[in-house]
C-alpha cells in the first residue's frame, strides 16, 4: 500500500480532491480484496468526504454507492439502505433522474436481501418513472429486479413482463448479462410449469 499511500498524501496536499477520492477509493477495493471489510470501508467514508469537497455531483454519488455495498457486505443492512436513500434522494434533488434509478434498484436489491419484498417493491415503484433516463445496463439490472420481485410476491404474469423486458436488454448488452437472468427464468418457468429452456431461445 505504500505507493498508493504516497500518492493519496500528495493529492491531499495538493489539494487535488477529486484525485484523493479516487485514491481512497482504489485503497478501499483493495482492502476489500485482501478481506478487510471495515477497512475498506473507512477507506470509502474518506473517498465519499474528499468527494464532497471537490463537489462533483457524479463521484458523490458513486462514493455513496460504494458505502452502502461496503455497508451490505459487512451485514449492516439498516445502515445500508439508509445510505442507499441518500444517494437515491441526493439524486433527485439534482435532477439526475438515471442516478435516481439506479439508487432505487440498488435499494431494493437490500431489502430483497432482507426478504422484504413489499418494501423493494416500493423502491421499484418510486423509480418507474426515471426508467427512460437510465443507462441501458441500469435498465436491465431494474427489469431484473423488478422480475425477482414479482416472483417472490407470486405475481408470475407480470414477473413474465419484468423478465421479458430484462431479456431484451441482455440480448442488446451481450451474453454475460444475458446469463445473469437465469436464475430469474429457471425460478419462474419451474412456477408457471414450463420448461425453463424454452425462455431461453425465446
Amino acid at each position: 500500500f505504500e505507493p498508493l499511500d504516497a500518492a493519496i498524501a500528495d493529492a491531499e496536499a495538493a489539494q487535488l480532491w477529486l484525485l484523493a477520492s479516487a485514491a481512497w477509493t482504489t485503497r478501499a477495493n483493495l482492502l476489500t480484496n485482501i478481506g478487510s471489510p471495515s477497512q475498506s470501508l473507512r477507506a470509502h467514508e474518506q473517498a465519499l468526504a474528499f468527494a464532497r469537497r471537490a463537489g462533483s455531483v457524479d463521484v458523490e454519488i458513486q462514493c455513496l454507492s460504494n458505502t452502502a455495498d461496503a455497508l451490505a457486505g459487512m451485514g449492516r443492512m439498516t445502515q445500508s439502505i439508509a445510505v442507499w436513500e441518500e444517494a437515491s434522494a441526493f439524486a433527485q434533488a439534482r435532477g439526475l433522474r438515471g442516478l435516481v434509478l439506479r439508487g432505487g434498484a440498488m435499494l431494493a436489491n437490500v431489502w430483497q436481501v432482507q426478504l422484504n419484498f413489499d418494501a423493494a417493491e416500493a423502491a421499484l415503484v418510486r423509480t418507474e418513472p426515471d426508467l427512460g433516463e437510465a443507462t441501458a445496463r441500469d435498465r436491465f439490472m431494474w427489469h431484473q429486479l423488478r422480475a425477482r420481485n414479482r416472483i417472490e410476491r407470486g405475481e408470475l404474469d407480470l414477473a413474465e413482463t419484468s423478465l421479458a423486458a430484462a431479456e431484451a436488454l441482455g440480448r442488446e448488452l451481450g451474453p454475460i448479462l444475458e446469463m445473469m437472468l437465469s436464475a430469474e427464468q429457471t425460478r419462474l418457468h419451474r412456477l408457471v410449469g414450463r420448461d425453463a429452456a424454452v425462455i431461453v431461445d425465446r
